[in-house]
């Protein structure tokens, strides 16, 4: 599994990539637009299966990030966790309401970030299966109809 760091500041890449990349791969972006362009650049399989976003960058914002990612269908069902520094609740609520699926306040603790990025990578497991059974469901209700 494959998870995108975005953040500017090197001490946070730093540390979301020694608390992850044992069990994950970990690409380690500098700013939303750099991990925009990355993003556009990726086949399906170059696709991480998670974002962990700073809401507060220079330049393009985590939220401006967000709001991109979630426009774009190829990237919208990717999960994204933003990194906060202890903003309001109207923030949150704001995230919450522009795609972001979790928070994790700064300082991160180490075993809040490895059960949140478990958690949201079951999840998005169990949607893929879904999708995968629901498809499957569809097409045999087809054969079905066809036969009767």
């Amino acid at each position: 599994m494959r998870i995108m760091v975005v953040d500017d500041d090197s001490t946070t890449l730093a540390i979301c990539k020694g608390l992850l990349e044992g069990e994950y791969e970990v690409d380690l972006m500098k700013s939303g637009l750099q991990a925009l362009g990355f993003l556009m650049e990726q086949d399906e399989s170059g696709l991480p299966d998670l974002i962990l976003l700073d809401m507060v960058m220079p330049g393009t914002s985590g939220m401006e990030t967000l709001k991109s990612i979630r426009k774009n269908s190829t990237l919208a069902a990717i999960p994204v966790i933003f990194l906060d520094e202890g903003g309001d609740d109207r923030t949150e609520l704001e995230g919450y309401r522009s795609g972001a699926d979790d928070f994790i306040k700064k300082p991160i603790l180490p075993d809040l970030l490895r059960f949140k990025v478990k958690r949201q990578l079951e999840t998005r497991k169990l949607r893929r299966d879904y999708t995968a059974l629901k498809k499957k469901i569809n097409q045999i209700r087809l054969i079905v109809k066809g036969r009767i």
